[in-house]
């Protein structure tokens, strides 16, 4: 008896096995929506009631068409101009991106440069590189003084950039901490 219940046991544990097996292979195959519709209805609300990092989130649900979200383009630009409104950080940063990418929306520049120095004013190093590097080619003192907040900033390729620049053009760098050193 003693035989058939370790017996037994070894069996049990073996199909707890196979069944762990195949429900993770079911996760892999068939995997769930990041939100659920009850997710998503709350994300709505919050979204509504002006809650900046849920219009965020629901412009780039929007944007990829995830999270049981259908895509809808221009409803995600409605959100995120209503996030960057609302003080997000990053909202204005992406809604450059979108506009100077042009590849789900009209490529747009004027906009874009728009949209990059509201982030920058929200303290975005990424927003301060990118105008260093549009002003570059038609007002480089302009573009110095971008780069120069990006690599105060912590952005490493400002920083490596700024030095380089400084190198090449030390006027535009005048008491500027990389062309002291």
């Amino acid at each position: 008896m003693n035989a058939w219940k370790a017996g037994s046991r070894v069996q049990t544990e073996r199909i707890i096995l196979h069944i762990t097996c195949f429900l993770l292979l079911l996760a892999v195959l068939f995997p769930q929506p990041l939100y659920s519709e009850f997710d998503n209805i709350q994300l709505f609300e919050d979204a509504r009631a002006g809650d900046q990092e849920a219009q965020y989130t629901l412009a780039h649900l929007l944007l990829k068409g995830q999270g049981g979200v259908r895509q809808d383009v221009g409803s995600a630009i409605s959100w995120f101009e209503r996030s960057a409104g609302n003080g997000h950080k990053d909202a204005p940063f992406d809604l450059a991106l979108l506009y100077l990418n042009g590849s789900l929306i009209p490529k747009d520049n004027r906009k874009a440069l728009y949209w990059l120095h509201q982030a920058a004013d929200a303290g975005n190093s990424e927003a301060h590189y990118y105008l260093a590097q549009i002003y570059k080619a038609s007002d480089v003192e302009q573009a110095v003084i971008w780069l120069k907040q990006a690599a105060e900033a912590g952005h490493q390729m400002a920083s490596r950039d700024l030095k380089a620049w400084c190198e090449d053009i030390p006027i535009a760098c005048k008491g500027s901490r990389s062309s002291d050193n």
